[in-house]
């Protein structure tokens, strides 16, 4: 798997290495912001994850752990299977196919 950096660096708006038409500089900012930002990790004290909505999240207690699941209306609070979690700090949406 390449890195963030390498990927940014093989690709361009059109898909193809070193394009000239493109500012690669430019080009490899806005495709590290991108990744960046899909790969972030949300405070539960900054933003709530919308209800149902499946995502991981980070639960901190003894050891890290980090979980699929989503947050529960009926028991508002972040729920994997059956379990529901008290220590959560932070989520992440994931893509559903």
């Amino acid at each position: 798997m390449k890195t963030i950096e390498e990927a940014a660096k093989s690709a361009n708006a059109f898909g193809y290495p070193n394009y000239t038409g493109v500012n690669n500089e430019a080009f490899d900012s806005g495709f590290k912001s991108g990744v960046e930002f899909a790969q972030r990790w949300i405070p539960v004290a900054k933003e709530l994850p919308e209800y149902n909505l499946t995502i991981l999240f980070k639960e901190m207690n003894n050891n890290a752990r980090i979980h699929l699941g989503h947050r529960s209306q009926l028991v508002d609070n972040f729920v994997e299977m059956a379990i529901t979690y008290q220590n959560i700090t932070h989520w992440r949406p994931i893509e559903r196919s």
